[in-house]
């Protein structure tokens, strides 16, 4: 029995659309870099959500609320330069230097990562301005 910290959260909390339990899951995360100018009001705007495989892959989009509004990205890689601007403002996501925050899924099954993919990312403005929440 795997007894890791992930795999024991989705047994326990279950999935945040359907409710459902079990080792085969999606961890969405929202997080903001470079962890070296993160301050602790940026880490209280940092969210995670679990979803059951079913609920994750039912639809091609993901669905996210930021600032209130409601934004529909694909659940495919956002490595391409274009894909690299604010999913908000649509402006530059500046490097290492400033603010950036990242909403990522990571597909867990039995405790071990499959695969991590970059959903969208927030620019320094909008980090600091807006609160990101995920839909179900």
């Amino acid at each position: 029995m795997n007894d890791d910290p992930m795999t024991r959260l989705a047994k326990d909390a279950g999935c945040n659309c359907c409710g459902a339990k079990g080792d085969v899951f999606y961890w969405l995360q929202y997080a903001i870099f470079p962890r070296r100018l993160v301050r602790k009001r940026h880490r209280d705007k940092e969210v995670a959500a679990i979803y059951c495989r079913s609920c994750y892959e039912k639809d091609s989009e993901f669905h996210l609320e930021v600032g209130g509004n409601t934004y529909a990205t694909p659940k495919v890689s956002c490595m391409t330069l274009q894909e690299q601007l604010c999913i908000v403002c649509g402006g530059p996501v500046d490097g290492p230097k400033e603010l950036y925050g990242i909403i990522s899924s990571l597909l867990l099954m039995a405790g071990s990562g499959i695969e991590s993919i970059p959903l969208a990312r927030l620019c320094s403005d909008c980090v600091e301005q807006h609160q990101v929440h995920f839909s179900a």
